[in-house]
């Protein structure tokens, strides 16, 4: 039941809560997730949701999740002198204000949904999506690729993804007036429509995403190929000379300060390593001209051995995150809360009633002990019998009133939205009682 539930609050809109893409959230539409995903892959996100230029490296990986505000003057100045000064850019937005993020680099966001050939469980705003780059893209691309690594860009973003990525309600990227070349990672069915797409500018680089939602708790946790996706996209721009950070700017209400680059403007890629070695076989011909002809030789045989290393891509294949436990087979409780789900203006009050008998049993199979010891209050139960922790006592409490509350309401009907949140607080409590007794999940 827990996963049915994932895949049902991700059917549902991604404004119907409050809290949208909170990094610390753990409810279906946060990021805690990918917050685990990050340790997963050993590296850093530092959280942000006001962004000071000032504060930003050159080196720093901004990823940029649900802007609520567009960068203007100093700020978008400083935006674009972040990417040419070598650093990197990823912008995840489908309706908000990413496009403004995105439009100095050529990429345009557009609020309208693209054609896909395959949708999850037939839904519309879930369409199931690869990262399979045309051959035009592949060639462009290769001005990114470093020799000598072990992955190519593309095979590094589909690193261990078996199944098709699922998209939630997405934007669509178009770049046909872009004035640079556009890398398009991801295609949907259409001529010029991405869902994931790529350029530079100077020394740096932006990454661009339709489709902020991918990353929700619940897109995670339901499937793996998204989670395994995240774990990519993060490490895509890690390099292995200094530790992987990654500022994430979620739900960004405030853009200020001035970029200036820390240490100097980078030159990018092969161009660099090449100006490199021409600069060292200058020196080398003004030694060979003196007395010291023979430790040169020495030294350029060496450089000439070493070069390929130091030109070869610095980012290793991410860490594959752990299999998603396989989901269970359909059951007469999921399809009857599926085809309730499927009418927009339905009363929610009767799944609701199924969602709160479904929990109490669930409680009832975990509990050892008799609930009237503790005045009918099963959590107080099972803090006793150490069950569940103290601290995860008052939100468990809260879902169980929450759910009866539903159930018994009778004079007003029960909307979409409110059994979203009821469906996200169930499935919160069903990971929490998995824990506490594998063996009770496995008799459901």
């Amino acid at each position: 039941m827990k996963r049915v539930l994932l895949a049902l609050c991700a059917c549902l809109p991604v404004a119907a809560l409050a809290a949208d893409f909170d990094p610390t959230s753990h409810d279906w539409n946060g990021l805690n997730n990918l917050q685990a995903v990050a340790g997963l892959v050993d590296l850093q996100i530092h959280t942000l949701d006001k962004l000071d230029w000032a504060q930003v490296d050159e080196h720093d990986v901004l990823l940029v999740v649900s802007p609520q505000v567009a960068p203007q003057g100093a700020a978008l100045d400083s935006l674009t002198r972040f990417v040419e000064s070598g650093g990197r850019l990823i912008v995840a937005d489908d309706f908000a204000k990413g496009a403004a993020w995105l439009r100095p680099f050529g990429l345009n966001l557009v609020d309208a949904p693209a054609r896909a050939l395959q949708h999850y469980e037939g839904v519309d705003g879930l369409p199931m999506v690869t990262i399979a780059p045309d051959r035009e893209s592949e060639q462009l691309a290769l001005r990114w690729q470093m020799h000598g690594a072990k992955l190519s860009l593309a095979a590094f973003l589909s690193h261990e993804i078996h199944a098709p990525i699922v998209l939630n309600h997405p934007a669509t990227l178009r770049f046909q007036d872009s004035d640079r070349p556009v890398v398009a990672w991801g295609l949907f069915d259409e001529p010029g429509a991405a869902w994931l797409a790529e350029t530079d500018l100077g020394a740096g680089r932006v990454l661009a995403l339709s489709d902020p939602s991918v990353w929700l708790n619940a897109m995670l946790e339901r499937f793996h190929d998204n989670k395994q996706f995240a774990a990519n996209v993060l490490r895509y721009y890690c390099v292995a000379d200094r530790p992987c950070r990654v500022t994430l700017l979620a739900n960004a209400t405030a853009v200020t300060g001035t970029f200036a680059p820390r240490h100097g403007v980078q030159r990018a890629g092969l161009r660099a390593g090449l100006e490199q070695l021409s600069d060292l076989l200058r020196q080398l011909a003004h030694l060979l001209a003196g007395r010291l002809v023979g430790p040169a030789l020495v030294l350029m045989v060496l450089l000439l051995l070493g070069m390929p290393i130091l030109l070869q891509a610095r980012t290793g294949p991410p860490i594959v995150p752990p299999e998603a436990t396989p989901l269970r087979e359909r059951t007469a409780l999921m399809d009857t809360v599926l085809a309730w789900l499927g009418n927009l203006n339905a009363d929610y009050r009767k799944p609701a009633r199924l969602l709160a008998a479904h929990l109490q049993r669930r409680i009832r199979l975990i509990d050892r002990e008799p609930m009237t010891r503790e005045h009918g209050d099963p959590v107080a139960a099972m803090i006793r019998q150490g069950r569940v922790h103290p601290n995860a006592g008052p939100r468990l409490r809260s879902v169980l009133d929450g759910v009866r509350e539903a159930a018994e309401i009778d004079d007003a009907p029960l909307s979409r939205a409110r059994f979203g949140q009821l469906a996200s607080d169930v499935e919160w409590a069903e990971s929490l009682l998995a824990q506490t007794d594998r063996s009770a999940t496995d008799a459901l």
